[in-house]
């Protein structure tokens, strides 16, 4: 493209308008009573707003709507209880219509809708299906390898069984998803400085939660501690690291350790 993409886009975090700031609209369904430094292309979602969100929706200045699965329906109980029994209720700023964001999609879009489903969870939400029928594609972290996994227990009571799998509906909803990866955390590479080569101090570096996480960092924590028993030169901070000191210690190692935690990738 000559220009950058023209993009709308909806959910609680501005990861297209961080990409491409001078052409991304950000409509915002965090669940705060006004958005901080915000511009004139960052607005936030409310009962009066949704007509005009509506419209943009409708029209053809964009060339894409890209679209953050929400946590709940708006009728769904949670959704009414997180709005209404939250201390900003007390002031006045009951963010329930926040939900009805991503609702629009299912009235008039102009452009190819892309959704943006970076949810811990290996499944699409029998919730989320209204959003992968609009969808043009389906972007979901933690796909499985096997994709008709991801409707095991919401959409399907069960493994999809081959009849299931054969199911013409199922298979034009499953020829949507993609893989998408974590990345880095919002604001990392702008926030952090390079690192230079560093003479290795260590041979494996690993940093992250054990307790109360996945089985492969508690079985494999065990054999790192064998290791270093042996004689290996295994690093690993007994305190959270700022994010400079981090990067600094993995310079610093031959091998960093990174499995998985409550998905497959860890930042």
């Amino acid at each position: 493209m000559s220009s950058p993409p023209r993009i709308l886009e909806i959910g609680e975090n501005p990861v297209m308008a961080l990409a491409f700031p001078d052409s991304t609209e950000h409509w915002s369904t965090k669940p705060v009573a006004r958005l901080e430094n915000a511009g004139p292309r960052d607005h936030l979602v409310t009962l009066a707003a949704l007509p005009r969100l509506a419209r943009a929706l409708a029209s053809s200045d964009f060339d894409v709507v890209v679209v953050q699965p929400g946590s709940f329906r708006p009728w769904h109980w949670q959704a009414i209880a997180r709005a209404l029994f939250r201390r900003s209720a007390l002031r006045g700023n009951v963010p329930y219509f926040r939900t009805f964001g991503q609702e629009l999609i299912k009235g008039k879009v102009a452009a190819p809708i892309a959704v943006w489903d970076m949810d811990d969870a290996p499944l699409i939400h029998r919730r989320h299906l209204f959003l992968l029928d609009r969808a043009t594609l389906y972007f979901k972290r933690e796909l499985p390898a096997d994709h008709w996994r991801v409707f095991m227990g919401t959409v399907h009571h069960h493994l999809p069984t081959q009849r299931f799998r054969m199911v013409r509906k199922q298979r034009e909803r499953l020829a949507k998803l993609r893989p998408i990866s974590l990345g880095l955390p919002i604001g990392f590479d702008t926030n952090v400085q390079l690192v230079p080569d560093s003479e290795k101090t260590s041979d494996v570096f690993f940093a992250g939660r054990v307790s109360g996480s996945s089985t492969v960092r508690e079985r494999g924590l065990q054999e790192l501690l064998a290791l270093r028993e042996k004689g290996f030169r295994i690093d690993i901070p007994e305190t959270n690291l700022p994010p400079d000191l981090y990067l600094k210690r993995i310079a610093q190692s031959w091998m960093s350790w990174a499995p998985e935690g409550y998905g497959h990738e860890t930042f």
